[in-house]
């Protein structure tokens, strides 16, 4: 972290238990002076560096100089999964989307029992969420071609999820009637024009 000259400043009195009036009494400088250039709204000039540099008994080049930042080596990348490691971790991603399917099915068939078309709008939105997380990672992490078990295991999963999707508009529509909430149709468009593009 860097510090500004001013807060070089503070610091530098504040370790020695001076106020800002004792300070500029043992500096030379007026106290107006020193409470300025701490705060930060004066600069000061050459001589006044030199008078603060002095009653501190620090080297003006210690107030002016910006510190070098200390060298941040760049992380290392993630060591390569062996395959048993990259089906387990599929596998472990399938089991995920499963679960989530399961419970947003839960909600869905909660909300739509007390008619809550409001809670239903938002669970959708949701929903649709998962789904292109999901799709991401597909994309991302396993690839275009489902070339074995444990992908095309996500894959279902995935298809799954957007099955529920539909379900969800399917029964906004029904509670709605004509008028599906906003949320719904926005969310909708978003949809249409993600799997067209």
């Amino acid at each position: 972290m860097q510090i500004s000259l001013a807060g070089r400043l503070r610091v530098l009195r504040i370790e020695r238990g001076l106020t800002v009036g004792e300070a500029a009494e043992k500096i030379g400088i007026d106290r107006h002076t020193l409470g300025r250039v701490e705060g930060g709204t004066q600069r000061p000039s050459g001589p006044t560096l030199l008078k603060i540099a002095q009653g501190y008994g620090v080297p003006v080049k210690e107030l002016v100089e910006e510190p070098i930042p200390p060298k941040v080596e760049a992380p290392s990348p993630p060591p390569e999964l062996s395959e048993e490691e990259r089906r387990e971790e599929l596998r472990n991603i399938r089991d995920l989307l499963v679960d989530v399917h399961a419970l947003l099915e839960g909600l869905v068939q909660a909300y739509q029992a007390s008619g809550d078309a409001s809670k239903l709008a938002t669970l959708l939105a949701v929903a649709m969420f998962v789904v292109l997380g999901s799709e991401q990672f597909v994309k991302e992490e396993v690839g275009t071609e489902a070339a074995d078990r444990e992908s095309m295991r996500i894959y279902t999963a995935g298809a799954r999820l957007e099955e529920l999707v539909e379900d969800i508009q399917e029964i906004l529509s029904a509670t709605e009637g004509d008028h599906e909430p906003s949320v719904v149709i926005n969310l909708s468009e978003w949809l249409s024009r993600r799997e067209a593009g």
